[in-house]
Order: C-alpha cells, then structure tokens, then sequence
C-alpha cells in the first residue's frame, strides 16, 4: 500500500514531523547509539495545524502552516480556514506550479488539545497548477523560509513547496525569477491568514530535547530563501518509484 509524500514545516530540527507531532530522535543514556523516534502530544493553545492535500503524477504530496487565533478554534472557524487557505492558495501559489499538481482539499486541526475540533474543506474539481510544463521528481520541493525576527532554532522555520515545473529548474537551480514570484506569492497567500485575530506561527515543541509543557508560538513575519538549489526530502518519500 503506497504511503504519502509529505512536505512538512520545520520549525527546527524539534519539529521535522509536523502533523504526526514527532521530534528530533533522542538518544537514550542507558543504550548509547539507540533513539526514541517520537514525544507525546504538546498543545499550542488556539493554535490550528493546517494542511493542504495535493497529488503530483498520481501521488499524495502536502505543505502546511500553523494559525494561531485570538480566541478558541470551532468547527466552523476552522472550516472557513480551511476555505481561505484553499481559495487564496489557487489564487496566489497554484499559477506557479506544474500542471500535473492538483490540490484536493484542506484540513485543519485545533491542536489546544489532544481532542480539539477538525475543519475541512473540499474545492469539489481539483483545481491544477497553473505552469504547463510536468513538475519535477515528486520528492523535489522549494524551500522557503520563515522568519519571526527572533534569533534561535526554535524560531524560525521553513517550509517546502512541491510541483516545480520542469521549465523552471536547471540541474540542481530553481530560477530566481521563478523563486522570487513564488516567495512574494506564497507571502500573499499565508497573509491572507493574517488577521480577524488569526496569526500564522512557528511552534518550538522541544527545548534541549525535553518536551515543553506547552509550544511556544512566535509570529511570522516575513518568507524568504536561503539559496535556490532544489530541496529533496528524499528521508521521508515512500511512494515514489525508486
């Protein structure tokens, strides 16, 4: 049974498995060499994880954020983030991408508790990238980063965006041009997100390896990238044909 590709938003090295709510493996003193691959459940109060579903060539791909909101998260709230993400997404990020990228749907879960509400939204007709060029390898994704002015690893993040075209990569490159419109539309569309109390955020779950009894979240303030080399989570592909 084939798996999904999941890109996800790292916060830091404490968060690289965002919405199974894994860490960084730690090392057991009493076995040295022998890791614990995953910590409990850590809340962030108010705070959504949000998730766009896609397929590129027949395969399960998504990218994701974290909205944190002035006041508790409902059914209904969470039904309309999930709304906003997915109709801002095809108006500002979806023209950048391969046309063999489809975007199926949102989710978004409030993770204040272990039983917060879910929201979703389904577009009904997947609507397509917007390049007419096939994207490249399903495990290829542009990095972006996210910055909230504050220095550290627990705050920062990045986030990956598969469905890059063909036409817009050379090698290992991504075309500047190309990465520059999709940094300032990816910014469009997470500002969307931006306001009536939502904030989009980046979680520390994890601080010297010890589980926080509560994530921090720090505010987003602008996206940029490091470089324009083409990003492979080649770690964490399953479905791909190898």
């Amino acid at each position: 049974m084939r798996k999904p590709v999941r890109y996800y938003l790292a916060a830091n090295v404490e968060t690289t498995r965002l919405f199974t709510y894994r860490a960084e493996l730690l090392a057991q003193p009493e076995l040295p060499g022998v890791r614990e691959n995953a910590i409990g459940f850590v809340p962030a109060l108010n705070c959504a994880a949000l998730v766009l579903d896609m397929l590129v060539n027949g395969h399960s791909v998504s990218t994701g954020a974290f909205i944190n909101n002035a006041v508790s998260w409902t059914i209904d709230t969470l039904d309309e983030l999930c709304n906003t993400a997915v109709s801002n997404f095809v108006a500002f990020v979806l023209p950048n991408l391969a046309s063999n990228l489809s975007l199926i749907g949102a989710k978004a879960t409030d993770i204040t508790s272990e039983t917060g509400p879910v929201g979703n939204f389904n577009p009904g007709t997947p609507p397509t990238g917007g390049d007419s060029a096939p994207s490249t390898s399903n495990n290829c994704a542009a990095c972006i980063k996210v910055e909230t002015g504050n220095r550290g690893r627990s705050y920062r993040g990045r986030n990956f965006m598969p469905g890059l075209p063909t036409d817009e990569v050379e090698g290992n490159l991504i075309d500047i041009d190309w990465l520059d419109d999709l940094i300032t539309t990816y910014g469009s569309y997470m500002n969307s997100m931006n306001g009536d109390g939502m904030t989009p955020v980046v979680l520390s779950r994890v601080s010297d390896g010890v589980a926080r009894p509560e994530a921090i979240q720090t505010p987003v303030l602008s996206y940029t990238a490091t470089n324009n080399l083409v990003t492979s989570q080649r770690d964490r592909v399953h479905d791909v044909h190898r």
